[in-house]
């Protein structure tokens, strides 16, 4: 299997580089939503709001 190959305008690209951003990419995604989750207890505390208002928020 080649490593890269090439795109509809016949431009070369890695293949392995692409799936390392994507994994970059949703390891942030799992990162934010975690940090996220778990502030969400603080976040109702200091503005005094409801769980669902600050779960809307953090969408």
């Amino acid at each position: 299997m080649s490593r890269s190959t090439h795109d509809i305008h016949g431009k070369p690209y890695n293949r392995t580089i692409m799936i390392i951003l994507l994994l970059i990419a949703t390891f942030a995604g799992v990162l934010n939503q975690t940090s996220l989750g778990t502030a969400i207890p603080t976040l109702m505390k200091s503005f005094d709001i409801s769980l669902s208002t600050a779960q809307q928020a953090t969408t």
